[in-house]
């Protein structure tokens, strides 16, 4: 799901607490975006984390699918540019892992290009490959626990 401000965001999904959270502390790190900028992850309590996107994220070979977490992309500057498709219409190049929350997965999905103070939101059965990041990006992992994102 494309999002295309913030203040969409908390439309669509504003109601549920988690994904307030979410919002609050992205406007946080868009004011003073070097709060994150040595690379190490962080937290927002136990049920989100989040860290910039760095160039080993760019270029993967495989789409990856998380089963336990939302990838949640919001570019602070410049474009970001996603390969995303149907977990099922793809092939397992490495079933899930369990242990990382990840399965590796090849085919081709359609290319969606997220741009400045836009968000882009996967569901859990929808796989995802970085594919070109001019600017800077943060990169969320949202549970799925208590948060739902609304069927695109």
């Amino acid at each position: 799901m494309l999002i295309r401000s913030a203040s969409e965001m908390e439309l669509i999904l504003g109601q549920q607490r988690l994904w307030r959270r979410v919002l609050e502390t992205l406007r946080r790190v868009a004011e003073s975006p070097e709060r994150i900028a040595d690379g190490a992850a962080r937290s927002v309590g136990d049920a989100a984390t989040y860290r910039l996107l760095t160039p080993a994220d760019v270029g993967s070979a495989d789409l990856v699918r998380h089963r336990r977490y939302h990838d949640t992309f919001a570019v602070l500057d410049g474009t970001l540019t996603l390969e995303v498709a149907p977990a099922d219409q793809l092939t397992v190049v490495s079933p899930y892992r369990d242990t990382d929350d990840t399965e590796l997965l090849s085919g081709a999905g359609t290319v969606v290009q997220i741009g400045a103070g836009q968000m882009g939101v996967l569901a859990i059965d929808e796989a995802v490959r970085v594919v070109e990041l001019e600017g800077r990006c943060v990169l969320w992992r949202v549970t799925v626990e208590g948060s739902r994102i609304p069927s695109t």
